[in-house]
């Protein structure tokens, strides 16, 4: 009796082969889990809880791996203990197969929106079918292992109803993670150095390949999901690892590099360089005062509160902010007439002074802003830059409040 492969084709499936790439899969995870560790990211919540949940997948893939292997080489396919073993092995590969959505579902919502499992209709609706989906294993399983002495086509019949009945409750979590999902690939490949192609690439695979191969994954006992999920994690890492090179670590907001890069995309490809394009300089008045007075830790929450006084500034759309270097900052503003270059200006000004009368921190702040917008006369972005800071120097006693 074999319960637990198709035939004597799980031989190619489920050779030395396989084994190997569980085991690169294994310490691929691991690597990961320590340089999210030791270098934290916006993307790391997603990251480090995957790959805990995708080690734990592994190790029993390998085990499964290994005892296919061990059986044909072997003969102990015949040995009712080993089918038990083999069989129970199988099944927990089947549940992590099955909690696979819910769990990236959930990681990927909180990452998304900040809000708990137990918090709206669509998460409660999601916890209901991952919760009859637990409920139904739990009585199936043991159903199923009652079943080994009987006849054999009782317990395929038991096999076929749970693998129906798995993978409607599969696609339906499937369904539910879509749209975050979707929303979470787009996020991290914007302005990634993926191409617009590859970037539509990747979504499709991760995002709706998964549904489309997961019948063959569990009806096969192969790792097609979870192989996809390392490449899932790994790619997250690795445009997650990219942003952090462009991100500056006190503020969180874009870097210099950032900025540069930003803003050679638009000069080389031309089309976007016209009279909107405004370049906001903005610098913290006295800042060495305050450093000097309250001491370095207050002159970064100085930074910190006007990166804080920027974010909830900017219009939710066409405004690239960044810090440009030590207490100067950045605007990039594509300027239109519901959202003018002033408007922005007031609203930042009206932010630093309730910061101000919050009371919060023991130094008053001001800054100095300057402003330019792109015309012919710039060849290039450094004379743009420079324009730009020029005109906050120039301007800076009109600019303090």
């Amino acid at each position: 009796m074999d319960l637990f492969t198709i035939g004597d084709s799980y031989k190619f499936f489920y050779g030395t082969s396989v084994i190997y790439l569980v085991i690169a899969c294994y310490f691929i995870l691991n690597r990961i889990i320590y340089n999210e560790r030791s270098n934290r990211t916006s993307y790391s919540y997603v990251v480090l809880r995957v790959c805990h949940f995708s080690k734990i997948e592994a190790l029993f893939f390998l085990i499964y791996s290994i005892l296919n292997v061990v059986g044909y080489d072997f003969n102990l396919v015949p040995w009712r203990y080993f089918v038990y073993i083999v069989l129970s092995c199988t099944f927990v590969i089947c549940f992590f197969n099955g909690i696979t959505p819910f769990v990236m579902f959930v990681i990927i919502r909180r990452q998304m929106h900040n809000i708990s499992i137990f918090k709206g209709l669509l998460n409660r609706f999601a916890l209901l079918v991952f919760s009859c989906f637990v409920i139904s294993f739990t009585i199936l399983v043991p159903l199923i292992l009652l079943q080994l002495d009987s006849v054999a086509l009782d317990t395929y019949d038991y096999l076929f109803r749970l693998t129906v009945f798995l993978a409607f409750l599969q696609m339906l979590l499937f369904f539910f993670a879509y749209r975050d999902s979707a929303l979470f690939i787009r996020s991290l490949l914007k302005r990634s150095f993926f191409t617009g192609f590859s970037c539509t690439v990747i979504s499709t695979i991760f995002v709706y390949l998964p549904t489309i191969i997961w019948p063959l994954n569990l009806a096969l006992i192969l790792p097609l999901s979870f192989i996809i999920q390392v490449a899932y994690i790994f790619v997250v890492h690795i445009l997650s690892q990219a942003k952090a090179v462009s991100r500056d670590f006190l503020t969180g907001m874009n870097n210099r590099n950032e900025l540069y890069r930003y803003l050679t995309h638009m000069f080389e490809k031309g089309d976007d360089l016209n009279s909107t394009l405004h370049l906001i300089f903005i610098d913290v008045n006295k800042f060495k005062s305050i450093n000097d007075t309250y001491g370095h830790s207050q002159g970064d929450k100085a930074l910190i509160a006007l990166s804080d006084a920027l974010k909830k500034s900017a219009f939710s759309r066409n405004c690239f902010l960044s810090r440009y270097a030590g207490d100067e900052f950045v605007v990039v503003m594509r300027e239109t007439p519901e959202q003018s270059v002033e408007n922005f200006i007031s609203n930042l000004l009206e932010n630093i002074r309730m910061t101000n009368e919050s009371r919060v921190n023991p130094f008053t702040l001001s800054v100095s802003i300057g402003e330019v917008a792109y015309s012919d006369d710039y060849t290039n972005l450094e004379e743009f830059i420079e324009a730009a800071d020029r005109d906050m120097y120039e301007h800076k006693s009109v600019s303090e409040f």
